[in-house]
């Protein structure tokens, strides 16, 4: 006998949200269940929510709030501090570099509750946070100093083509 399959997880916008909670009004919950082939529990927890979906955007799927939270806001706003002030002293600031100031700032806002290893997903969540740009070149490239090459080149008596 073969393993039934689990089913697919679905994302429903709150626009279809309210577009079943209504029609639970006018017939019931079970009958709506059936009919948009929902599971009931989904139809009576929409209900608590109703209020909420009501004056949420519509094109979302999820109510403002929902989701993973951070793992600390004081860790994002002291490590965003400190980027900010790397690239305005024109220092060069990594992915790595990032990730591994953020695993030496975490002990210090945190209760030591739980491991953090700054992973890439992380970063890359908290760079599109933080509105920080992943691959942009934020700190200029100094001038190679050249006094020394065309020292050797007169020395040597190479002559650059005008």
């Amino acid at each position: 006998m073969a393993a039934a399959e689990p089913k697919k997880r679905r994302k429903f916008d709150i626009y279809f949200k309210e577009k079943v909670l209504e029609y639970a009004a006018e017939h019931s919950g079970e009958r709506a269940a059936k009919h948009f082939s929902i599971d009931p529990k989904r139809i009576r927890y929409w209900k608590k929510q109703k209020m909420d979906l009501a004056a949420a955007n519509k094109r979302r799927a999820r109510l403002p709030g929902g989701g993973r939270k951070k793992v600390s806001t004081e860790l994002d706003t002291k490590l965003s501090d400190w980027i900010h002030s790397m690239r305005d002293n024109h220092n060069r600031v990594s992915r790595q570099i990032i990730r591994n100031k953020a695993v030496e700032i975490y002990p210090t806002v945190s209760d030591g509750g739980e491991q953090f290893l700054a992973s890439r997903g992380w970063l890359q969540k908290f760079l599109n946070r933080n509105g920080f740009a992943s691959r942009r070149c934020t700190v200029a490239q100094k001038d190679p100093d050249l006094t020394g090459t065309v020292k050797l080149w007169s020395d040597a008596g190479i002559k650059s083509e005008p």
